[in-house]
């Protein structure tokens, strides 16, 4: 599957990142690790074990845009995948990608049904955030026509087909060479999250490329595995990228709100916390 490059953005997460290459060891593809300066052995770890794998040393934490970005820069083939370090991929999810994409001209990305360790979903689809969603903190999965039941089925969703959504996760997101290489890679003021929210956006108003999620293609996502060493790092890593994705996608006036009811629910979240609510 030489018209796939697989691109893992590696920080302090050795033993995920072993069992992660490991899933994808067998297939014929392209794939990079760009490291973000690990402390725990990961780049050495990829030299000694999976020689065939490209490795980057960044010199830095980069964060995620900027790191992917370093490697997509080398990527080739029609189809290019960002993966998760903490991502188990079973044999055939990455063909079934690339096969809804041949099969839909018209999308720019797909994405893969993410699970959970135990099996559980892990939905990793929405519309773009907006007001609402930041009032009340959920995202709007409306756009799947599926129940959770037949997206439980591991037999059942092998024969679903794909549906088009607003955004994926970037923990498994296979985007179409060509459709990047008009719109521009990942926005590098992003340091992390919301970059491939942003991304399906722009490749969308660019291109006219759409986003679909792919049922009959799974990947187990155990998450957070750089995000939990630094958590308060993260929220306001979330809250900073919030703000950034309202900006770039609804113009100075039109981010004003959604940004305000991030903000407040940013900085109120603490106190509530501490007052048990």
């Amino acid at each position: 599957m030489r018209e796939l490059s697989i691109v893992i953005v590696s920080w302090n997460t050795k033993a995920l990142l072993r069992d992660c290459l490991e899933s994808i060891r067998n297939l014929d593809a392209k794939v990079f690790v760009a490291d973000n300066a690990s402390s725990d052995g990961s780049p050495e770890l990829v030299e000694a074990e999976f020689p065939k794998v490209t490795l980057i040393r960044t010199g830095a934490n980069l964060g995620f845009a900027r790191a992917n970005n370093l490697a997509l820069k080398q990527a080739t083939g029609r189809y290019w995948l960002l993966l998760n370090s903490d991502t188990l991929v079973p044999e055939g999810a990455l063909e079934a990608l690339v096969a809804a994409l041949d099969v839909h001209p018209e999308a720019a990305v797909a994405g893969s049904l993410l699970l959970n360790a135990d099996g559980s979903l892990q939905p990793s689809w929405a519309r773009f955030p907006n007001v609402n969603s930041e009032l009340t903190g959920e995202l709007n999965r409306g756009q799947c026509p599926y129940t959770d039941a037949q997206l439980s089925n591991e037999m059942g969703r092998k024969t679903l087909i794909p549906f088009a959504c607003d955004w994926v996760g970037g923990a498994v997101y296979c985007v179409r060479a060509s459709a990047a290489q008009k719109a521009g890679l990942l926005d590098e003021k992003f340091f992390m999250y919301s970059e491939e929210t942003e991304w399906c956006h722009r490749l969308k108003r660019v291109t006219g490329g759409t986003t679909i999620l792919v049922p009959a293609s799974t990947v187990t996502h155990l998450g957070g595995g750089s995000s939990r060493a630094v958590p308060k790092a993260t929220r306001q890593r979330m809250w900073r990228s919030s703000l950034r994705f309202f900006l770039l996608t609804k113009g100075i006036l039109g981010a004003l709100l959604p940004s305000a009811v991030a903000t407040g629910r940013f900085f109120l979240s603490p106190l509530r916390r501490q007052q048990g609510t």
